[in-house]
């Protein structure tokens, strides 16, 4: 067996070592070897419990090549061994690897499995921690977090959960941590294992090792968002223990209590809404449930886009993402739920009764983001807050530019006045980059563009109340062509600024607007506001014991 080639290998490699008389870098290889050994030896103990990740399982091909590159590099090209036989070794990896792929095509794991499986995923990270210490790397810090917080979430359900709570009632948490630890596997692998290791080799058929044209892995996977899959369980766990055993001291844990969500939250609930909207199209036949699995991922990813309601305070945002990020956990479980081409019937009853509570919760969010509103949907432009600049109205077109690619009924019918609002805010942020390179200290410059931000503010306070609530459709709409009106005002003022020579004109030349502000009122700092950053931040310092 594979297996016991390995072992054979790794005794070889010990006796090298213990031989003396190597370089640093010899060393290192060596080092490097075992290490690639050992997890190999580790994915084959697991094989049973493994889930066959297409992208996982290609990896794995070019890792048993680049054993054998790794072992010649130790050994030489012309030197022979009597005592290991690569070749095979090699070739029984990759049958193995082969093998796994072909075989296993129902991957729903019982409990048992599936905590075999969290096991396997432990037993291997340990030796990614010993390569990352080696190596210096500055995963060591996150990984080690993300470590403990799985062997906690692992004991959870393993101990305390499973065997006290209705099996059917634990469904929806075994498919998130199935889901996280699939994910958690392929991160370690993919920036640990692969891509790390051939570094060290010389490739001595010339072969791409890091190239396999598959590019359709679409995650960013990296700890961060591995850590927003852990929580993703945790809301369902939590939700669990509340309903279920709410007598139980864990329900008291600091993982269960309330807490502030890392700002690339809803950047990987976004990302997450894309993969399941693109597996569902592959996963699913067109009916009534579809569409509206459908619908809903579309409303999110809108609701979503570009950015948050930044209008809406931090405690109260935090409880929109909570419920959406036990929305989108249900969207999974639905999408898991029913292979390509499959008929029985009780697979599809499920999948509607999930349909409907998705649909439920969809209602629940859209109220409660709606009261939200109600306070704000009669605040005067210029009481809207102007934090973020033009980097703010940068993120609102790109929301807008999601919705104009909607296809369900809401999208159509906003479709003319978002493309036109989507327009003239393209236009009007040009030319304040423009003027901004001549005249960027101009006090009335300066203005226009706090005006500008409010504007875009009060216009995306418009776009979230029709899309949360359709008796509010007529004052949404009404209010729009006044936010155009005003945007137009403004193109034509700083337009004829950034045309004219400005220092020689009077300060009162260019009459403002009737309905624009001298002084802005901003209700909310900076601190007080969660929004969408492009950036990945790292792990915040209070995850750490959470």
């Amino acid at each position: 067996m594979a297996e016991n080639g390995i072992d054979v290998v790794l005794d070889h490699l010990k006796k090298i070592k213990c031989g003396g008389d190597m370089t640093s870098v010899k060393i290192d290889q060596i080092e490097t070897l075992e290490m690639e050994l050992r997890f190999f030896r580790t994915f084959i103990n697991y094989s049973d419990t493994l889930v066959p990740n297409g992208f996982f399982m290609v990896k794995m091909k070019k890792k048993a090549h680049l054993i054998e590159v790794m072992f010649y590099s130790v050994h030489g090209e012309t030197e022979t061994t009597t005592c290991v036989n690569v070749e095979r070794l090699v070739s029984q990896l990759r049958e193995f690897v082969e093998g796994n792929t072909s075989s296993r095509l129902n991957y729903d794991l019982d409990d048992f499995h599936l905590l075999e499986y969290m096991d396997y995923l432990d037993k291997n990270l340990n030796d990614a921690l010993r390569y990352l210490v080696k190596s210096g790397r500055v995963l060591i810090k996150e990984i080690k977090i993300l470590q403990k917080k799985m062997r906690y979430l692992r004991y959870l359900y393993g101990t305390v959960l499973n065997g006290y709570v209705n099996h059917e009632k634990l469904k929806g948490l075994q498919t998130r941590i199935q889901f996280m630890a699939e994910m958690w596997d392929t991160s370690v692998f993919l920036f640990v294992y692969y891509d790390d290791a051939d570094s060290l080799w010389v490739n001595k058929d010339g072969v791409d090792l890091e190239k396999d044209g598959d590019d359709t892995f679409c995650f960013e996977i990296e700890p961060p968002y591995v850590l927003f899959l852990v929580v993703l369980v945790e809301l369902e766990m939590r939700k669990i223990f509340l309903s279920e055993l709410e007598a139980s001291k864990f329900t008291r844990s600091r993982t269960f209590k309330d807490k502030k969500l890392l700002k690339i939250f809803p950047r990987h609930l976004h990302s997450l809404l894309v993969y399941l909207r693109n597996k569902k199209s592959e996963n699913f036949t067109t009916n009534v449930s579809a569409q509206n699995i459908d619908a809903v991922i579309e409303f999110l990813l809108v609701f979503l886009g570009g950015v948050p309601n930044d209008v809406i305070n931090e405690k109260r945002l935090n409880e929109v993402l909570e419920m959406i990020g036990v929305l989108v956990g249900d969207i999974l479980c639905v999408v898991q739920m029913l292979p390509l081409g499959s008929t029985i019937e009780e697979d599809a009853i499920k999948i509607d009764l999930g349909t409907i509570q998705i649909l439920e919760k969809t209602e629940d969010l859209k109220a409660r983001v709606e009261m939200y509103y109600k306070s704000l949907k009669l605040i005067p432009s210029h009481e809207f807050p102007t934090v973020g600049g033009l980097s703010f109205v940068d993120s609102l077109l790109g929301k807008l530019n999601e919705m104009l690619k909607s296809e369900t009924g809401f999208g159509f019918m906003m479709n003319p006045h978002v493309g036109i609002l989507v327009k003239e805010l393209s236009s009007l942020t040009h030319v304040f980059k423009d003027a901004a390179k001549v005249q960027h200290e101009h006090e009335i410059l300066k203005d226009f563009q706090k005006c500008t931000v409010s504007l875009a503010y009060e216009a995306e306070v418009a776009i979230d109340l029709i899309l949360v609530q359709s008796n509010v459709l007529e004052h949404s709409f009404c209010s729009f062509p006044g936010i155009v009106k005003e945007i137009k005002h403004i193109y034509t003022e700083v337009t004829k600024m950034w045309s004219e020579n400005l220092s020689v004109r009077p300060y009162s030349v260019v009459e403002l607007s009737k309905h624009l502000p001298i002084e802005y009122s901003n209700l909310m700092n900076d601190e007080e506001i969660v929004g969408f950053e492009k950036a990945e931040e790292k792990l915040s310092s209070d995850s750490r014991d959470k």
